[in-house]
């Protein structure tokens, strides 16, 4: 009989033990080399978004002020239509129509990156469970302060330009407009100063009760704007960069 082979157990259990190990090697290095992946990504969209917190911060900072300076404009012109014992100049009056004639632009407030991470579903490459869900917010809050924008950007073009383009004296008004509203400092040039002949008394235009109205309804779009749709956003920005700075250096 030919002798009985023996079989070599501890040589074939090490090299499946070598077997196992690379394979289980390979999954490690493929999930860590993908989590690292994940992590670039993901660093790459908290940096883009931290930017444009800091672009929106920034352009709140500047249009609360414009905003504001909108509604002053309108709630002294009402003032002064209401109280006779108030007295203004015409140039001051026409000055202050040119100021409400400026609206709020919707468009600024769209968030293009965090739109996109919304649109894409890559919401879920952010690891905090806490950002997440305060960008989803965010999300909603740009959309509303957007809304508020339009209304108000809608009254001014359907209701109030309509109604002076019919009553006021518009290339006067646009020669008393030198500034932005909220900010002196920031000049306005519309083209040219038209020359005119026969001015028109714009404070005759205070006693219209239509006007009136129209300066109370606007009133209230700008106080909604500035109330409910910007309440609070300059700390609850600085919050969510907190956060973003917060993920960004772990």
């Amino acid at each position: 009989m030919e002798k009985r082979r023996e079989i070599p157990w501890p040589r074939i259990f090490a090299e499946s033990i070598a077997i196992v190990v690379s394979i289980l090697l390979a999954f490690w290095i493929q999930a860590w080399w993908d989590g690292r992946q994940e992590r670039s990504e993901e660093r790459e969209l908290l940096v883009t978004l931290m930017e444009e917190f800091e672009e929106k911060k920034r352009l709140y900072l500047y249009t609360s002020k414009y905003i504001q300076g909108i509604k002053d404009s309108v709630n002294e012109l009402l003032d002064i239509a209401l109280n006779s014992e108030l007295d203004a100049s015409e140039e001051h009056i026409d000055r202050l129509i040119g100021y409400t004639w400026w609206f709020a632009d919707p468009e600024i407030w769209r968030p293009g990156a965090l739109n996109s991470l919304i649109a894409s579903g890559d919401m879920g490459l952010i690891s905090n469970r806490e950002l997440r869900a305060v960008l989803n917010d965010w999300w909603m809050e740009f959309g509303k302060i957007e809304q508020y924008s339009i209304v108000d950007r809608d009254f001014g073009n359907n209701r109030q330009t309509p109604f002076l383009a019919r009553h006021a004296s518009l290339p006067q008004i646009l020669n008393a407009t030198k500034q932005q509203p909220g900010h002196p400092s920031v000049t306005y040039e519309h083209g040219k100063e038209y020359m005119i002949e026969s001015r028109v008394s714009h404070s005759e235009l205070l006693a219209n009760r239509e006007y009136q109205n129209i300066l109370a309804e606007r009133s209230s779009h700008l106080t909604d704007l500035l109330t409910f749709a910007l309440y609070d956003f300059e700390a609850r920005a600085d919050q969510t960069m907190a956060l973003l700075r917060q993920e960004l250096n772990e």
